[in-house]
């Protein structure tokens, strides 16, 4: 008789309506007060760039579906990219992420793969 292996089904918990709008309102609002200062790093990198200021980053959400996160170009930038690195600005943009629905405000940070799947059961930050 073949041994067949078969993945067990999993059941994604549905995430409370709450939490979506927090993550709606809160992204809204960050955005509101952080739109000039992101729009001046913008700015700034594509003139020292010359080039495309955004880059989008596979990375692994809500039960292993794929989503591209992203985030500001600050790769050989500079002291620039090394200032926005340190205090982590490059990410600012990921709140496009949570207003689409692809990740939320709380929660584990996205990779592009994990070694640990319980980390899939919950939407990225």
């Amino acid at each position: 008789m073949p041994l067949t292996l078969t993945a067990p089904r999993v059941r994604v918990p549905a995430a409370p309506p709450a939490k979506r709008v927090l993550d709606l309102v809160g992204a809204v609002v960050l955005l509101a007060v952080l739109g000039l200062p992101l729009g001046a790093i913008t700015a700034l990198l594509y003139a020292t760039q010359g080039g495309r200021p955004f880059v989008r980053d596979p990375a692994a959400g809500l039960a292993g579906r794929p989503f591209r996160t992203w985030r500001l170009r600050t790769a050989d930038t500079g002291r620039l990219g090394a200032t926005l690195d340190r205090c982590a600005l490059d990410g600012l943009p990921q709140l496009l992420n949570v207003l689409r629905g692809e990740m939320s405000l709380v929660g584990p940070r996205p990779q592009a793969r994990t070694d640990h799947p319980e980390r899939l059961f919950v939407r990225p930050e």
